[in-house]
């Protein structure tokens, strides 16, 4: 898909992780214990990243 809309000349962002090289706080996030403080993992930083990029937008 990403490919297909380059070669119609379309705007387009992409985000590519690994998430087999992650652990699942390091993919999803973690909450610290003692503090209790929530610290976002890659999947979800990316996912607030494209939620904030706003409509109109291939996002992939």
């Amino acid at each position: 898909m990403f490919h297909a809309l380059s070669k119609l000349n379309k705007t387009m962002k992409s985000y590519a992780f690994n998430p087999k090289s992650m652990t699942r706080h390091q993919l999803l996030g973690k909450t610290d214990a003692d503090t209790n403080q929530w610290s976002d993992g890659v999947l979800t930083n990316y996912s607030l990243q494209v939620s904030s990029e706003g409509s109109g937008k291939y996002l992939y």
